[in-house]
């Protein structure tokens, strides 16, 4: 009986980190969400991991289908569309095509494992990382707050969204106060490396 409600004790603490505590309140407003100024990408929060069970292709998709769906009125998303899910299915399946060649928003389409909860979004300019692209994106983890979002351009800026705040990461920039602050930042493409 003690070893049963200590392997309880364990799987709910498990639980207790990938999810939040229930009075723990996710901002309504991207801007209004904890900020965080990072030197690298090595400062950034663990990425939320399933504790157990797998995370299945479905809710990976599913996930990854909720940003295709929020970032389209903000540009071209892909390359891939959204991916069917269907009941009794083992794979994607057949019908999922290409929807842009070229992208706006570079949105992941691989599951490289299946343990984190995690998506990541490419831009190639700083410009298309608005307050409204956040927002879009802090909406879809302030549903799943199991699971964190970045965007950012390759090795110039970096915006990862999770339960826990935002956290900003740029080189060559200095630190920045709040969101407002960094986007609205000089943002040239010959910024260093992050």
């Amino acid at each position: 009986m003690g070893a049963t409600l200590a392997a309880l004790g364990r799987a709910a603490d498990a639980q207790a980190v990938i999810r939040p505590k229930r009075n723990t309140k996710i901002e309504a407003r991207v801007e209004a969400a904890p900020f965080h100024w990072c030197v690298s990408q090595s400062e950034l929060p663990e990425t939320p991991k399933s504790m157990g069970a797998a995370v299945s292709w479905q809710a990976f998709f599913g996930f990854r289908n909720q940003l295709l769906s929020r970032l389209r009125p903000f540009g071209t998303v892909g390359p891939m569309g959204e991916a069917p899910i269907y009941r009794g299915a083992q794979t994607r399946g057949d019908g999922w095509t290409v929807e842009s060649e070229d992208p706006s928003y570079f949105i992941n389409d691989d599951q490289l494992n299946e343990v984190e909860r995690y998506q990541h979004v490419e831009v190639r300019s700083s410009d298309l990382m608005s307050l409204p692209v956040l927002q879009a994106l802090w909406e879809c983890v302030r549903l799943k707050p199991d699971w964190a979002v970045s965007i950012g351009v390759p090795s110039k800026r970096y915006v990862y969204l999770h339960r826990s705040g935002v956290w900003c990461v740029a080189l060559g920039l200095h630190p920045m106060r709040s969101l407002p602050e960094y986007l609205s930042a000089p943002h040239a493409e010959s910024e260093p490396a992050v």
